[in-house]
């Protein structure tokens, strides 16, 4: 379904707006939700889930103020006393691209906060900057088996990477786990089964059926089992937060983000440059049987942006939209 941009932003930030919270942090959000659509991201932007853990977050986080806990000139450390991940994340990127335009490179562990939604959100606006963007995040409770095991140890700690062109950055996100946790109430939704030999059921045996996942394995075998505990230790036990069974709740969770200025090793026009060849190489490589073409990260979604831009409407699940018509409906109501 195509609805006009501006009346979906319009009816978003009124549904933002019975949170109570500060014009700034509802604006944060709201530009936040409207870039998961727009990019198509699989959690929809206007899905009442989503919305309804965004409201809930912004009411819990009313005169909460983050602490600088550590203050280098490339590193530091924030408590996020509780606040929502998603309004910190902003003041993060602000910082660390501050740093790395300083000094070459910046770093911020947060911890004491919540989860994030989509990180590469942050990492696009780090690359805007003509910054290269790596962001982590601890995506717990322990919900990723370690390669060979049969119980969950660690969360689905997402990673997110943006690099600077001349076009588009390249931009990827993605959890360390087979499927985001997230996949499980996506299917109980649609009634649809989980995807085969992903998730395992209280006995570590595989299972489609979400309603007796408990686990899921980590992507790529032991690979990617390494790679998600590297991230677990970086987003938990480095910056003062929590990992594997010690994470018992949001607040347990943490997150760092890093950011690198390519004109400390040479000209960003150049780098930029030779990023840009290599992008082209990629999309002139044939594709194998099967596949409809070779895509560069975070290309396919921009490209959907901007024809969503270009027209002036928002493509929308239809069934998603009614069910986030009627919530709007019902909760301003109640306003």
């Amino acid at each position: 379904m195509n609805i006009p941009i501006e009346k979906t932003k319009q009816m978003l930030r009124e549904t933002l707006e019975t949170s109570g919270a500060e014009k700034k942090d509802i604006d944060v959000i709201l530009d936040m939700l409207m870039e998961q659509e727009f990019h198509k991201n699989r959690f929809s932007g206007f899905s009442v889930s989503e919305i309804e853990s965004a409201l809930k977050h912004l009411e819990s986080s009313i005169g909460l103020e983050h602490e600088l806990i550590v203050d280098k000139p490339s590193v530091k450390l924030i408590n996020g006393h509780g606040k929502y991940a998603c309004l910190v994340g902003c003041d993060m990127v602000d910082m660390v691209c501050t740093m790395a335009k300083t000094n070459g490179i910046g770093m911020i562990g947060l911890y004491n906060s919540t989860y994030h939604n989509i990180m590469a959100y942050y990492s696009r606006k780090i690359a805007a900057q003509n910054l290269i963007a790596l962001i982590f995040a601890n995506g717990g409770p322990a919900a990723v088996v370690p390669h060979g095991g049969s119980t969950p140890i660690f969360g689905t700690n997402p990673f997110s990477y943006g690099i600077p062109t001349d076009s588009e950055p390249i931009v990827f996100d993605g959890a360390t786990a087979m499927y985001a946790w997230g996949t499980i109430r996506l299917a109980k939704e649609s009634g649809k089964q989980l995807p085969p030999e992903t998730y395992l059921d209280k006995d570590g045996q595989i299972t489609m059926d979400p309603a007796s996942a408990v686990a899921l394995l980590p992507f790529g075998g032991y690979k990617g089992y390494a790679i998600n505990l590297m991230i677990d230790v970086l987003t938990g036990i480095l910056v003062r937060a929590k990992s594997g069974l010690a994470v018992q709740s949001e607040k347990d969770l943490g997150s760092l983000f890093l950011a690198v200025d390519p004109s400390v090793f040479g000209p960003v026009d150049q780098f930029k440059k030779e990023v840009d060849i290599l992008v082209r190489d990629i999309q002139n490589v044939k594709s194998r049987t099967g596949f409809d073409g070779v895509y560069v990260p975070g290309y396919r979604s921009a490209q959907i942006k901007q024809k969503m831009l270009a027209e002036g409407n928002i493509e929308i699940d239809n069934e998603t939209w009614k069910e986030f018509e009627a919530y709007y409906k019902k909760i301003l109501e109640k306003k």
